[in-house]
């Protein structure tokens, strides 16, 4: 494991959930980016350039996971959550000065499903978001390559 700080942020649509590797839970349940910005600044105040925390923010994809039900009532929830999802991350990234790094979880999971993921992470904790931002800090950890700046991951659409 690596001594950088490193915040993992699951932005769900009406709720924010984060996890800091340092300090474990940053928030949950917020609607808002504003405990995430306070406890990011903290610490980049407190280390030098070379040490500023990477914030991981698992983003919407244009790759839609297989969902059970009646398709129409799914997209119209799936559209909620991504437009929710991007603004969250832009205003993140904003506030923390472009130093957001983004995956969709097609790509960051490898492929693992929810209990693969958690149990090989060591996630322990007791809300599920919180656990998959314990699991983001993992696979990280394990192969950033998934991980780009956010501006990146917008031109690569």
């Amino acid at each position: 494991m690596s001594d950088e700080i490193v915040m993992a942020v699951d932005c769900d649509l009406h709720s924010i959930y984060c996890w800091c590797s340092k300090c474990g839970a940053v928030c949950s349940d917020f609607l808002d980016v504003e405990p995430v910005w306070q406890h990011y600044d903290k610490h980049a105040n407190m280390n030098s350039d070379d040490e500023i925390p990477h914030v991981l923010f698992e983003i919407g994809s244009p790759v839609s996971a297989k969902r059970g039900g009646e398709s129409s009532a799914i997209m119209y929830n799936l559209s909620k959550w991504l437009i929710f999802n991007s603004c969250m991350a832009f205003n993140l990234n904003m506030i923390i000065r472009g130093h957001l790094l983004v995956a969709p979880s097609n790509k960051w999971t490898k492929g693992y499903e929810l209990k693969t993921r958690h149990t090989l992470a060591k996630a322990d904790a007791k809300n599920k978001d919180l656990r998959e931002c314990q699991s983001m800090i993992f696979f990280y950890q394990h192969d950033p390559k998934p991980w780009v700046p956010l501006s990146t991951y917008l031109r690569n659409l």
